[in-house]
């Protein structure tokens, strides 16, 4: 996801930026140590999101919609929407939340937009 690709991104930047990191760990254990709960979070919800149990639930078509108009953006704007959102809202994007993928879909259109 590119919210992830976005936390990437700032993980990097935190561990260039903190010496004390280096003698612990490499970049990448460092970045795998952020990423990989964050991305686990984001399926377990994505899963619970779409059913409860056996049932689909009722707002899942709703959840569906949002993902597919923001897996429709190109990849390259999907990051930039996800780097534009960690930057507006402070977090990165959650990609089992309706309102976090509209955001996201705002935001690429947005950003296709302005490079038009």
């Amino acid at each position: 996801m590119a919210a992830a690709q976005a936390y990437e991104e700032e993980s990097r930047d935190t561990y260039k930026s903190s010496p004390e990191l280096h003698d612990e760990m490499t970049e990448q254990e460092f970045v795998n140590s952020r990423i990989k709960p964050l991305i686990t979070t984001q399926i377990k919800a994505a899963k619970k999101q779409l059913s409860d149990g056996k049932k689909v639930k009722a707002d899942a078509p709703v959840y569906i919609k949002a993902m597919t108009a923001y897996r429709r953006l190109p990849s390259d704007v999907r990051v930039n929407a996800a780097s534009e959102f960690l930057l507006r809202e402070g977090r990165p994007a959650d990609g089992a939340d309706v309102e976090d993928l509209s955001k996201l879909v705002e935001y690429g259109k947005a950003v296709r937009e302005a490079y038009k």
